[in-house]
């Protein structure tokens, strides 16, 4: 029961970031020119391939990006750059394309089923950036028991967030129907804006992560003795006093005293130098 209750778990904190449902709107542009049977195959690709890529992630993401020294910004920016050029495609399509041979368009099929299908539009970078959360805290296990039983009920969330996707992908068939080709078109159009949006997102995070580890990289945080010591040094100023017509009267009288106390104070050096 406890098992069950961590798969649960971890699928509650994958699938949000896998989010199937907006990659409805992208399957249905890119596979607008296919038949029945062939955007059945590109939708169960596109499923397995980002179930093994989040897999890949789970169990060898960590070490992949210590060994090549790739941090998760880095991954962001290129998520990004890669989403905003498939953006700018679905904006401006090809003028001419019905011209496509079937063998290209095959291909293309494929390639479609990786990226952007599988990556990053299903496991992007934050779906990474939470697996490879969830596998840290696996290694961090203490014992091997707790560590297996952690991989494996993680591993089966992925599964399952896998069998989700597909369900979501299958069911895209019908609102292809219910759009007709115009609403396709319109749909695409705004997708690629959305795209190129989501694109520029994950760069800016990606590039202001960048900026929160290199100030906590290189910019010493200050100590409380510091800041004590350098309240202690600087200098207490005094409150300055208003000027009245009574303290500028007061400041008159003092002056014109001053030359009447000047001689009797030297009258009084005179009669201690010459005692009589």
């Amino acid at each position: 029961m406890e098992y069950i209750k961590d798969c649960i778990a971890y699928v509650g904190s994958i699938f949000p970031m896998v989010n199937p449902f907006s990659t409805v709107p992208l399957f249905l542009s890119l596979t607008v020119r296919m038949t029945m049977e062939e955007r059945v195959k590109l939708g169960d690709k596109a499923c397995v391939n980002a179930t093994i890529i989040m897999l890949v992630a789970l169990f060898l993401g960590t070490l992949f990006l210590h060994f090549f020294n790739i941090s998760v910004p880095s991954l962001r920016i290129a998520g990004g750059l890669v989403v905003s050029f498939l953006g700018f495609s679905m904006l401006f399509p090809s003028p001419n394309p019905d011209g496509i041979d079937p063998n290209s368009a095959s291909q293309s099929s494929v390639n479609y089923a990786v990226i952007p299908l599988a990556f990053p539009s299903m496991a992007g970078a934050g779906t990474l950036a939470t697996i490879m959360t969830i596998s840290a805290i696996n290694a961090s296990k203490e014992s091997w028991s707790e560590r297996i039983y952690s991989y494996t009920s993680s591993s089966l969330a992925i599964i399952i967030v896998g069998l989700l996707c597909f369900l979501v992908l299958r069911t895209s068939n019908r609102i292809k129907k219910f759009l007709g080709p115009e609403g396709i078109d319109a749909m695409t159009r705004i997708m690629g804006l959305i795209m190129v949006c989501i694109g520029v997102q994950f760069i800016a995070t990606g590039v202001g992560e960048f900026k929160i580890v290199h100030d906590q990289k290189y910019n010493q945080p200050i100590s409380v003795q510091q800041v004590q010591s350098a309240t202690a040094q600087t200098p207490t100023l005094n409150p300055l006093v208003p000027i009245t017509l009574k303290n500028t009267a007061q400041k008159k009288e003092k002056i014109s005293e001053a030359p009447q106390s000047a001689p009797e104070e030297s009258g009084t050096v005179k009669n201690a130098d010459n005692p009589q």
